[in-house]
């Protein structure tokens, strides 16, 4: 069978300007999910990783799911306390 000829899209995320790296070996406590804290939600999360104002592009994500992943992970740190005040999704 051949491979699809289409390339998935890729993506960059910038926070307050600064590049997007990532999940961070950091962790931080987590809120627990809708029934509370069961295997499948730990009390624990990764925490993100931003790189300095123009360092580069950061991380690649590719795919619409991956993004969506990795835009959750974010907000769990804006959740958090992280103070965002620009998001910005681009495209290579």
């Amino acid at each position: 069978m051949n491979a699809p000829n289409y390339k998935l899209p890729q993506y960059y995320i910038t926070v307050n300007g600064r590049p997007y790296l990532g999940e961070s070996d950091e962790t931080a406590d987590a809120a627990p999910r809708y029934s509370g804290w069961t295997g499948k939600s730990p009390a624990k999360r990764s925490r993100i990783k931003l790189g300095e104002f123009l360092s580069g592009p950061g991380k690649i994500i590719i795919s619409r799911r991956n993004l969506r992943s990795e835009l959750e992970r974010i907000f769990a740190e804006a959740d958090a306390g992280l103070e965002i005040e620009k998001l910005e999704i681009t495209r290579p």
